[in-house]
Parts: C-alpha cells; structure tokens; sequence
C-alpha cells in the first residue's frame, strides 16, 4: 500500500507505524502524515491532495482522464476502448497522461485511420498498449497496405540472407543429422 507524505519530504527515509486502522508517518519524531490503513487489493493509493506541489494539485490542468476518451472517441471507438484500458491499468490514473498523450498524437503524424486499426488490432488481441507497440503497429499496417497485403503480420515464404552469404549466419545445411563416415 501507498500512503502520500509532503512533497518536501521526497528522498527522506521517514518511520512508520502502521497499526490496525491507522498508518502514521513521523519525520525525526514529529508526525507529518496520518492516513487510514488501506486493506484489500495490493498497491492502493492514499493521497492527500495537500501533500502534492501546488502545481499538481492545480484542478484547472489541461490534462484530465475525461480529456483524453474524448479525443481518443474522436479518432474511433477501438482506439476509445484503448485508451480507456490505458487508463484503467494504471493505479493513479495521472500516471497514464503522459502515454496517452503521446498514443493519441500518433494521430497527427500517421492520420486517424492507422491509429484506429491499430487500436483494433490492440483490443483484438488483448495486449496492453503503448506508444512503442502502437508505433510499430501502425507502421505494420502502413507497410502491409503500401504493399497491397491484407493480413499484416505474414510470414514470407521465403527468407532473406541479409548476411550476403558470408559465413557470419548457418543455414539449415550446417544443423543437417549426417551418417557417419560421410
């Protein structure tokens, strides 16, 4: 579990004293926070909001939860499900602003269309999302309709010797089961 402390105090070791329905934290002796105890699912937060920087406890951020489903609506309801997912899978719900900013963003230098076939592909197959996987996602695609292929993750039937044949890669022949003597 997680209980908040004022930001002043990032960096410092602090004691704790958790007891049945309380967790106090001290600072050299002198109380700094005090928080009921969190029971039941791993990893919860307590946070409170006068234990944050001004800046981030600052309700007028251009950046919020309902912000980024409305844009993502916007490019398409697959991409919606994404970014709601992204959302969803975070346990302070601040700490995917950043991904689904940069996600959504994708939408600007690849157009909506790619954006939303990848988030199809995404929910289709149940993976988690980022922009690395989205990225190369969508150029997938991008390169599998430039080369008039449908189905984008093919294996090509035949492989390429990028090495040139120079002795750095074996092929099959080195692996080969030889009788003896031969």
């Amino acid at each position: 579990m997680n209980y908040s402390v004022p930001h002043r105090l990032a960096g410092r070791i602090l004691d704790v004293k958790p007891a049945a329905t309380k967790v106090t934290a001290y600072d050299d002796g002198v109380e700094v926070a005090s928080h009921c105890r969190l029971h039941g699912a791993y990893g919860q937060y307590a946070t409170v909001p006068d234990h944050m920087p001004e800046r981030h406890r600052d309700m007028r951020s251009p950046w919020s939860r309902e912000r980024f489903e409305s844009w993502a609506d916007a490019i398409g309801p697959e991409t919606g499900t994404a970014i709601r997912r992204l959302l969803d899978s975070r346990p302070v719900v601040e700490q995917a602003f950043v991904p689904c900013s940069n996600i959504l963003n994708l939408s600007r230098k690849y157009g909506p269309a790619l954006v939303e076939k990848a988030s199809t592909e995404c929910n289709r197959q149940d993976h988690a999302i980022s922009l690395t996987g989205m990225r190369h996602r969508i150029l997938a695609i991008r390169d599998g309709e430039r080369d008039g292929r449908r189905d984008t993750h093919a294996i090509p039937d035949a492989v390429r010797d990028d090495a040139g044949g120079i002795g750095r890669v074996r092929g099959a022949d080195a692996y080969k089961r030889t009788k003896a003597g031969e």
